[in-house]
């Protein structure tokens, strides 16, 4: 996947190499141009034709094999069966301890957040609650998680990736030139994605503390006086240790991940089979009338009760958010095989024990274990529970990086700790997260308190992802318009009744608890649609100027002043000039004698081969472009001298490399004579071929490296309203990181150009 080209310039990652007059005392004729080693690609005559590729081949068709290198850069083709099989078992085992955690230590808090309505009115939950909670989330579990996103949510993907921007990406970038119904669907469909996407974020900030919490809850059961002002800081240790341990990745104690939490599974499995040996009446759940009989029963309170049922499937999105980690088969295998049976046997014998003791409804899991496994059982889930919040940590870091790449989100620095194009670490989000965590579980110290305003986000997550997945299904699918319209109608009269249900029972606890992740939400979401906003303002004025071809450029340009033997780069896109660019040129009057517009490209792959690396197209006389490629583990460092030099074009990296040419040059080799830092000759010898009458020295011309710098500014006529979340975005722009900062330019040589952009 490229990063796009508007997207690099609007963080400032512009460059030039200013053309400075070289400082050699040469009397001849020789020029500094393309250096030796590269002179069988990069000409000097006149007679060159433009628009050929002179260095590698066409882009297109290297683009193409990098797209088919990503495509199967996890893919296990081709591979000997027992092989394809192993490494299905492992990415199975993987699935349930990355992606299936949350939903598997739901159990240790979903049956309090059902029934905290009870919770100090010395009232307890009867038969036909019990029952029909049970019903709810037996058939919620199976509608929602099984069906919607194991069979239906899972086959809208995009290149194999999933969640609420994979879907937004899959709807069409429509422009007010398309149409205006199809600008406002686009627009439309772009809000309530930063609407979901900021309220998974909230869900971030809470899930890691309420499982942590309701794991070290367990201490209270047996000393409930001692223990209970240690629950809070004990969580808290634990969260702070597990977030100062992010920068190491999770590639090799991941591995540990799914195993363990293979034996959770198992072992909550046991745990429910023997209580509901003990009490077999719960099977009475299976019949859906239970649902119908507690709603009869209770009313609108019925209603309210059963929305806590939506922490039991807190898994579903995770499932369909990772889809890029492991693939479709291994993510049903996982769900099917080890999740689902395991949750629904826990749930059904939490159920059975308070048939018997409904006065344990606040914490029914650990009541209802038995005395032997009771504490291996609290060693598990805390174990469990930490893997959870470092699968929701993940998804954190994932989401911003992906909201980033699609400018959503402010650019930060982000790290790759594994081959894995999903190992990623962004130390500000870490560090912001572990904040809002530890200060989460001080605001809320109850895991109750925490997993009721847990409900309302899960439930918001939910149905925003199915509102999203039908507008995508509307114009991305290849079908006939009338097999959309039917299938649209299916999941809609499916799917979407039971997602509302839930959402309007969660909706009363924004008056309790649920304020804590509309807040955050909300926060988000203003940050999410300022820089968004922002970045489109930011675009249509920076690119009023625009030379919007390399012909304009050249024509326009053509009779300008050059400096003799000096190579200028500047960076663009691929079919056209940067703005900034031509300011120079009006302010300086002047342009190096050799142009070269520069393009990176990202692509999902660890490393680029060294065959794709650069590519060089000569557009006109002295007039090249080039394009540099990477893969996610090196756009950390990019050095870009090193990718002109490699292009062919010889530059200097210090303010003191100069030399001259000896007589040897003749001969086809040349002693360069320079004088170092340390005032010590300095004497190297490199090949060197011969171009028409000129001879090119290795040692290249200083150059200055032009970066832009952009002055973003208010009209302060406009409305505050509109000049508001326009000042909120120039802050975050003048606060985020741009790419400039991993070009390895020499500090002494790059010179910034101030353009001042009204948004």
């Amino acid at each position: 996947m490229n990063i796009s080209d508007e997207e690099l310039e609007s963080v400032g990652n512009g460059i030039q190499i200013s053309g400075l007059e070289d400082t050699r005392t040469s009397t001849d004729s020789t020029r500094i141009v393309p250096s030796v080693s590269m002179m069988n690609f990069i000409s000097t005559d006149e007679n060159d034709k433009p628009n050929e590729f002179i260095k590698g081949c066409d882009e297109a068709a290297i683009d193409a094999d990098l797209a088919e290198e990503e495509k199967h850069a996890h893919s296990d083709s081709g591979q000997p069966l027992l092989k394809k099989i192993l490494n299905l078992s492992v990415l199975t085992v993987g699935a349930v301890g990355v992606v299936y955690g949350d939903a598997t230590t739901c159990p240790l808090y979903t049956n309090g957040a059902i029934f905290s309505l009870f919770h100090g009115n010395h009232e307890v939950p009867n038969e036909d609650d019990i029952l029909g909670a049970l019903s709810t989330t037996i058939y919620g579990t199976i509608l929602i998680i099984c069906i919607k996103y194991g069979i239906f949510m899972l086959e809208m993907d995009n290149n194999g990736e999933g969640g609420i921007l994979a879907l937004t990406s899959l709807v069409p970038h429509y422009k007010k030139s398309d149409g205006l119904l199809k600008y406002i669907f686009y627009v439309v469909v772009v809000v309530v994605s930063l609407l979901g996407s900021a309220i998974f974020l909230a869900t971030g900030v809470i899930a890691p503390p309420v499982g942590v919490l309701s794991a070290i809850e367990g201490l209270k059961s047996d000393t409930p006086t001692a223990m209970d002002n240690w629950v809070v800081p004990i969580s808290a240790i634990i969260l702070i240790l597990l977030f100062m341990c992010q920068r190491f990745g999770t590639a090799k104690v991941g591995l540990l991940f799914g195993p363990i939490m293979v034996v959770w599974c198992f072992a909550i499995s046991g745990v429910g089979i023997y209580n509901i040996a003990q009490n077999p009446a719960v099977f009475a759940a299976f019949n859906p009338g239970c649902i119908f009989k507690l709603l009869d029963n209770r009313g609108w309170t019925g209603v309210k009760m059963l929305s806590g049922v939506i922490l039991s499937l807190s898994g579903a999105e995770p499932m369909y958010g990772d889809l890029g980690h492991f693939g479709k088969l291994p993510m049903r295998l996982s769900w099917y095989i080890f999740a689902f049976p395991a949750v629904i046997l826990c749930y059904m014998g939490q159920a059975a024990f308070l048939l018997k003791e409904p006065k344990y409804f606040t914490n029914a899991f650990y009541a209802s274990l038995p005395t032997p496994v009771y504490w291996p059982m609290f060693i598990l889930a805390t174990l469990g529970t930490i893997i959870a919040a470092q699968a929701m940590i993940t998804g954190t870091f994932s989401i911003v990086a992906a909201a980033a790449q699609m400018d959503f989100f402010p650019k930060t620095k982000l790290y790759y700790t594994s081959t894995h194009a999903g190992q990623i670490y962004i130390p500000s989000v870490n560090w912001a997260l572990m904040v809002a965590c530890i200060g989460s579980m001080i605001i809320l110290p109850d895991s109750e308190e925490l997993a009721e305003s847990y409900c309302i986000a899960v439930a918001a997550v939910l149905l925003i992802t199915a509102v999203l997945y039908i507008a995508a299904m509307f114009v991305s699918s290849t079908r006939a318009k009338w097999i959309r319209w039917l299938l649209a109608a299916a999941f809609i009269v499916a799917f979407m009744p039971t997602l509302t249900f839930f959402m309007i029972g969660n909706l009363p606890k924004l008056a309790t608890y649920g304020w804590f992740p509309a807040a955050i939400s909300a926060v988000l979401f203003i940050v999410m649609m300022a820089w968004w906003l922002g970045q489109q303002r930011f675009y249509q004025s920076n690119g009023s100027d625009l030379i919007t071809t390399f012909d304009e450029f050249r024509n326009k340009y053509e009779d300008v002043n050059r400096v003799q033997g000096n190579v200028g780069v500047f960076y663009s896109n691929a079919n056209g000039v940067p703005s900034y660019a031509a300011k120079y040129i009006q302010l300086m009057q002047t342009l190096p004698e050799t142009i070269v517009f520069l393009n990176i490209r990202f692509y999902q792959v660890p490393v680029v081969k060294e065959k794709y690396r650069v590519s060089v197209k000569k557009l006109h006389k002295n007039m090249y472009r080039v394009t540099a490629r990477y893969g996610f583990l090196e756009g950390i460092e990019m050095n870009i001298p090193e990718v002109i030099r490699k292009a062919g074009f010889a530059v200097s990296d210090t303010l003191n490399q100069v030399g001259d040419v000896s007589k040897d040059a003749l001969n086809g080799e040349v002693e360069i004579t320079g004088v170092g830092s340390d005032d010590e000759d300095i004497v190297k010898h490199r090949k060197m071929t011969k171009s028409a009458s000129r001879y090119v020295l290795p040692q290249g011309p200083l150059c200055a490296y032009f970066v832009p710098s952009y002055n973003l500014k208010v009209n302060q006529k406009e409305w505050f309203f509109v000049r508001y979340p326009k000042n909120v975005y120039i802050f975050m722009q003048r606060n985020s990181l741009s790419i400039t900062h991993s070009f390895q330019i020499p500090v002494d040589l790059m010179i910034e150009l101030g353009t001042v952009v009204y948004i």
